[in-house]
Order: C-alpha cells, then sequence, then structure tokens
C-alpha cells in the first residue's frame, strides 16, 4: 500500500497548491465544469455508510440527521477562501428537466448572508428544494419521485476556507422498498454515482460502515471498474465505536494496514460526530477513540478526520498536476469542436436587419455562380464538383443540335425536283439526320431528364430529338395534289395563298422540334439553379424555405419563355411568307440557273463541233420549253419559291428562338428564371416574409446561444489558465 505523500515531491504541501486550485475554482464559477470535468471529490457509498457524517466533517457544514432527509440527489459543495463570507445555494436542473421544471428550479436562490445563517436555515433548505425538484419524501407524496437528476449547488465563501469542491451523492442500494423505492430509483442512484466516478479527474472517497462486511459493499467493485489502478480511490472506514468484537476490530484494523482487500492508496478509519453531538465539534475528543485499543495499533497518518483531509488535499494536488495538461486539451479540443459547430449555424439571424445582410449576401453568392456560369469560368470548385453546373457549354451544345436536328429533320418533305421516287435502304442509311454527327454531339449534352423534376410536370413534356422523324419524299407529288385543291383565277401567276399554305404545311414539325429543344433548355436551367441554391444554402432548412418562395416565380418565367417561342413558331408560320433578305431572290435564280443547266446537259439539246467545242441546239431548248406544261412550270415554281423562302426562315426563326425565348428569356434578360433569387429580390420582402425564410428556428436560436455561451466560456477558461 503506497503513502500519498509519497507520491508527491518533498516541497510539496499537504494541502493542493492553491495558485493551482485557485485557478480551477475561477473555472467552476464560471461554470466550465458543464463542458469539461474538472477535478473534484466525490462521496460515495451504501445507504446509512456514514457519507453525510464524512461530508460534514470535510465542509464543517452541518447536515441534518434526520432519516427524511437523506440524499435524495447529487449535491455539489465549492469551498473557496475570501474576505467575507458569502454564501449562494442554488439548483442545477437535470438532464431530463422539462422546460417548466428548469424555469422553476433555477429560479430558486434562498437569500443567505453568512454561514451562520446557512447552518441554521439549512434543514428548512433542504425540504425546500424537495420541494422544488419533486421529490416525495414519505409514501403518502403520491405522483412523484424519490429521487432526481437536479444537483444541489452549495458555494460558501470565508475567511480560512480551502479551494476544495466535494460532491455528495445519494446512497447505492440494492433493495427496492415497496411504496418508497422502485427498480428506476435504484437504476437512477447507480447512473449517478457511476457518471461522477468515471471521470479520470474525479477522487473517490468509497465510505464503508466498520460494523458491515466489506464484502457486502458494492461501492469498491463499481469504483475498480473506473479506477483500474486504484490511483484516484480512497476508502473511508466510519463507525469503528460500533466495532464491539474482537474479531470485527481485527478486520478492520487489517483493512487500514493494508492486509486485507487492499487498496492503493489504502484505508482512513474516522470517527464523525453523532446525532446528538452538538453542532460545534471538537475532533480532538472524537480522536480520542484511537487512542484506546484495537485503534493505538494503526498509523497515526492513517486515523482521523484531519489525516483523511490531509491525505485528501494531497492527492487532490497531484491529480490535478497530472491532469492539467489533458484539461487544457481537452479545452482546446472542445473549442475548436464549438467554434466549427458555430460557423456551421451560419451568422445569426434573429433581427430584421441580420436576416436582411444574411439573405442579401446568399443570394449574391447565387448571382455569382450565375454570372460565373453565363460566362463559362468555371474556376470555382462548385463547377468541379457538379459538372451539369456549367450551364452555357450545355445550352451551346444543346443549340447546336436543335440547329442541326431543325437543318436535317425540319421540313416535312425533302426539297428536291427529282427526289420523286420511294427512299432506298441506301437513302435511308443517309438521310437519318447525319444521324452520326448530331448524336455525337448529344454525348456532350449528358441525361437531360425531366423525370427528376415533378415540379416541372405540366410545364415541359417528355420530349426527344431522337423521336423527330425524318422529312418524307415525294415533294412535286405533293405540290401538284396541293395546288389543284388550292388554285384559283390567277392567270400565269402563283396565288400568295398557295405559298402560304405550302410553307405552313412544310413547317409543320418546327412546334415539336422547338418545343423539344425549349423542353430541354428548361432542364439544363432549373438542374443549374437547383445544384447552386443548395451550394450556397447548406442548411437544408433555409433551402427548403427560399425553394417553397421561389418556385412558383421560377415556374412562371419557364412558362413565359415557352410562350415567346410559340408566338415565335406562329409568327414564322401563321402569316403571309415575306422577306426583305436578299437571299431569297439569289436563292431563286439559282434553284432557275440549276434547273436549266440540267435541261441543257441533255444529250438532245447540245452537240460538238469538228474541233470539239459544244454547240447548243436552239431548236431542241425551244422543243423543250415548249414540252413542259404550264401545270410542271408552276409546280417547279411553288417548290423554288418554298424552298428558297423556307431555308431563310429557318435560320431567322432557329436565330430568334435561341436569341429571343434562351438568350433573352431563360439566360440573359431582366425576367430570366436566373434572376429570381437576387440582392433586389431580397429588399422587397417585407418583415414577415423575410423571417419565415431566413429567421432561425428556435431549435437553431437556442443552439446558437448555447454554442456562443459555450466558446465564450471555454475561451474565459483558456486566459484564466494562462
Amino acid at each position: 500500500m503506497a503513502k500519498i505523500e509519497e507520491t508527491l515531491s518533498a516541497e510539496d504541501a499537504p494541502l493542493a497548491p492553491a495558485s493551482l486550485l485557485k485557478k480551477f475554482d475561477q473555472l467552476r464559477e464560471r461554470n466550465i465544469a458543464q463542458h469539461v470535468a474538472l477535478p473534484q471529490i466525490v462521496v460515495v457509498g451504501d445507504q446509512s455508510s456514514g457519507k453525510s457524517s464524512v461530508l460534514e466533517s470535510l465542509t464543517k457544514i452541518p447536515f441534518p440527521r434526520d432519516v427524511e432527509l437523506c440524499t435524495r440527489y447529487a449535491t455539489q459543495i465549492t469551498l473557496r477562501p475570501d474576505a467575507e463570507e458569502y454564501v449562494n445555494v442554488s439548483i442545477i436542473p437535470g438532464p431530463s428537466a422539462s422546460d417548466f421544471h428548469r424555469e422553476q428550479v433555477l429560479a430558486y436562490h434562498p437569500k443567505l448572508v453568512n454561514s451562520n445563517d446557512f447552518a441554521r436555515e439549512f434543514p428548512h433548505i433542504l425540504n425546500e428544494v424537495n420541494e422544488q425538484m419533486g421529490i416525495r419524501i414519505n409514501a403518502s407524496d403520491k405522483g412523484q419521485s424519490m429521487f432526481s437528476d437536479d444537483i444541489l449547488k452549495i458555494e460558501i465563501s470565508g475567511p480560512g476556507k480551502d479551494y476544495l469542491t466535494v460532491i455528495d451523492v445519494p446512497g447505492i442500494f440494492r433493495n427496492v422498498t415497496e411504496g418508497s423505492t422502485t427498480k428506476e430509483d435504484m437504476d437512477l442512484v447507480k447512473s449517478m454515482v457511476t457518471s461522477y466516478i468515471e471521470n479520470t479527474r474525479t477522487i473517490i472517497l468509497a465510505i464503508l460502515p466498520s460494523n458491515v462486511d466489506i464484502a457486502t459493499q458494492e461501492i469498491l467493485s463499481l469504483a475498480s471498474d473506473y479506477d483500474k489502478k486504484g490511483e484516484r480511490t480512497i476508502g473511508v472506514l466510519t463507525k469503528p465505536d460500533t466495532v464491539t468484537e474482537a474479531s470485527m476490530q481485527t478486520s478492520v484494523c487489517n483493512l487500514v494496514l493494508g492486509k486485507k482487500k487492499p487498496l492503493a492508496l489504502g484505508y482512513y478509519l474516522v470517527k464523525n460526530r453523532g446525532p446528538d453531538d452538538f453542532d460545534q465539534v471538537n475532533y480532538d475528543k472524537l480522536d480520542a477513540i484511537f487512542s484506546r485499543r484495537p485503534w493505538n495499533k494503526l498509523p497515526k497518518e492513517r486515523v482521523g478526520i484531519r489525516s483523511l483531509k490531509k491525505a485528501l488535499g494531497t492527492l487532490l494536488a497531484q491529480i490535478t498536476r497530472k491532469e492539467f495538461p489533458s484539461f487544457k486539451a481537452d479545452i482546446n479540443d472542445r473549442l475548436a469542436a464549438s467554434r466549427s459547430e458555430l460557423d456551421s449555424l451560419g451568422v445569426a439571424r434573429q433581427t430584421e436587419k441580420q436576416q436582411l445582410v444574411f439573405l442579401s449576401t446568399v443570394a449574391e453568392k447565387f448571382q455569382g455562380l450565375v454570372r460565373a456560369a453565363l460566362a463559362s469560368r468555371h474556376a470555382d470548385p462548385f463547377f468541379d464538383k457538379n459538372k451539369e453546373a456549367r450551364l452555357l457549354t450545355y445550352i451551346v451544345n444543346l443549340s447546336e443540335v436543335y440547329s442541326d436536328v431543325f437543318e436535317q429533320a425540319g421540313p416535312l418533305r425533302r426539297f428536291g425536283v427529282y427526289d420523286e421516287g420511294d427512299d432506298s435502304d441506301e437513302d435511308q442509311k443517309t438521310l437519318h439526320w447525319q444521324a452520326t454527327n448530331v448524336k455525337e454531339q448529344q454525348k456532350f449534352l449528358g441525361d437531360i431528364d425531366d423525370q427528376c423534376f415533378e415540379e416541372l410536370d405540366g410545364i415541359i413534356e417528355s420530349l426527344r430529338f431522337d423521336d423527330i422523324p425524318m422529312p418524307n419524299s415525294g415533294i412535286m407529288q405533293w405540290i401538284e395534289g396541293h395546288y389543284l385543291t388550292s388554285r384559283g383565277l390567277e392567270l400565269g401567276t402563283i396565288g400568295s395563298d398557295v405559298v402560304a399554305s405550302a410553307f405552313t404545311e412544310q413547317s409543320r414539325k418546327w412546334a415539336e422540334i422547338t418545343k423539344t429543344y425549349m423542353t430541354q433548355v428548361i432542364i439544363i436551367i432549373h438542374r443549374f439553379f437547383k445544384s447552386a441554391l443548395k451550394h450556397v444554402c447548406p442548411d437544408l432548412e433555409l433551402h427548403d424555405a427560399l425553394w417553397v418562395r421561389l418556385l412558383d416565380e421560377l415556374l412562371t418565367r419557364y412558362k413565359a419563355a415557352l410562350k415567346k417561342s410559340e408566338f415565335l413558331e406562329a409568327l414564322e408560320r401563321c402569316r403571309t411568307p415575306y422577306t426583305l433578305n436578299i437571299e431569297f431572290a439569289r436563292s431563286l435564280r439559282e434553284l432557275e440557273a440549276g434547273r436549266t443547266q440540267d435541261m441543257l446537259s441533255t444529250g438532245s439539246t447540245h452537240c460538238s463541233d469538228e474541233n470539239g467545242q459544244l454547240l447548243y441546239k436552239m431548236e431542241a431548248i425551244t422543243e423543250k420549253f415548249k414540252s413542259q406544261t404550264n401545270l410542271e412550270h408552276i409546280e417547279e415554281q411553288i417548290h423554288d419559291i418554298l424552298q428558297s423562302y423556307y431555308e431563310i426562315a429557318r435560320k431567322r426563326f432557329v436565330d430568334n428562338v435561341f436569341q429571343q425565348a434562351v438568350d433573352h428569356c431563360l439566360l440573359n434578360g431582366p425576367d430570366s428564371p436566373l434572376r429570381t433569387f437576387t440582392p433586389q429580390w431580397v429588399l422587397n420582402l417585407d418583415a414577415e416574409e423575410l423571417d419565415m425564410i431566413a429567421g432561425e428556428s428556435a431549435f437553431t436560436k437556442e443552439r446558437r446561444i448555447m454554442l456562443e455561451k459555450k466558446v465564450h466560456d471555454l475561451e474565459e477558461a483558456i486566459r484564466i489558465l494562462r
């Protein structure tokens, strides 16, 4: 059995060094113990083991002997030296306390002036505390508990006091009493005791009555579970005056001498005042028992309350110094973790001004991503993590596919005077939009799946460019039938209605192709919007509140863009064809010249002279023209006019859809969906809307207040420990 004093150097005082204990007392005064465990002494033992008497001897607080006032909760007693006397009594709510109970016990503060007042009022205070905690004192108190996880906190300052904190916990019991204690009470007490002794900075003062077989005392085995080396457990044997049998006395002496069930720090034998002793205790009189047999054979440093206090002071110094480095490390670790959690909550959003500044900042971050995406600046890590967020890149790739599909699959029938037969297999391979080129471009678009966004149902349709059919053949046959069923009293001319209706029919697929394009553009923009919003709003509650508020406006702007594309389509297809573009006349002349060239290239219209020079036969040419019927001539005219105008209208329409419906309505215009969430939008919110979106929840507010206090406390702890 080692002596506690031997663990310290010779210059160490028998009591813990005041400078270090003062620091820890300052920490305790600032409630640092709720964040990091502090060095302390906990008095544990079975019921009726003499715990309260030992506690009284250590603190000089006269605990009442009334059995009805036995310990039902943890009591934290803190002593500290001061020039003036001061007593403060309060209750710390337990972890299971309801809001009402917490508010009630925190309000409890009895008025006390000095330790004399406290000693006189202490029994009355305990009764009040029991009432505040809802403790059931006897079987007649229905609906109340026998024990509480609240903590009674007693702070006493005054001249001659030592720096000392002692915790008294309810005594352990193994059998329930019907009408008094329950299995739940037994488990609560054991859990309460365990929560204190498992702390490596706690000195375990195990109280053991001398008149009971030590093998029946559960506290020693419980202490050894958490202090396996016995570096912080002291056994205290009480009630030696009740041990009258010689064999029992020998057993007690063997414990103190380390001959039986040894503890690393050993046992101390003490006699406390009895229930009939006066308040002012004469310790010399109490210790007189140790001058008689068989106790006089025991080492003097192992008997009496004063020897115990000296040993406790020395052990407290040892543990305080040993744990000091790890304690500082714990403080720094908890501070870093608390700061990190506080940062994760973002800036405070409790006042209207705070909410306005916060949400405006979030909106500006969002617009920063929008500007970067529209300029194809992808330096922000957001674009690496979200490849689909490369908005303009996807739009450009998609627009090129749209243009190619429109060019290759846009007309209902394939233009060409001599394309009159059915499509051969080889033609079909060639005609599938020159598919390889288009589909290679589509690879860069990724999967554009509108099924991911249920909120877009009713606005967009599930359309794909692959579903657009290729142009049919037989355009001249169709023109003939169309002309014969549409002509009027024109004399050698073509009525404008004939060309207009033919163009409307030939451009019938424009609506489907454009709707497919607009659908996929909206999906690209929508998924960018959602990704960007989630990026700038990692707070799920804030994100959801914003999303709900913005969604209706987003959908309205998508609909406006679709209406614009529909308007442009109607403008092109549902009016009399007309253009000022000089390319129309040039294209028309080229088509006519090409047909004439084809006619001249036939063998019947030319021959070669003796020098091999090509000669045209005017008679044959004249005959060729005369042989063409008026209907054939008009059909060719309709075809050429229709093809020339179609190409101009197609290019104009594709450009207009991109410039007006996509670029202006969806990307860069003032009413773009990407402009719904801006700092200006935030400024236009009223106070109620602002609070609904950016205001913190009750949980977040409480969490922020708690973390801010914790950070403040831990920063103060670091300052004290310097």
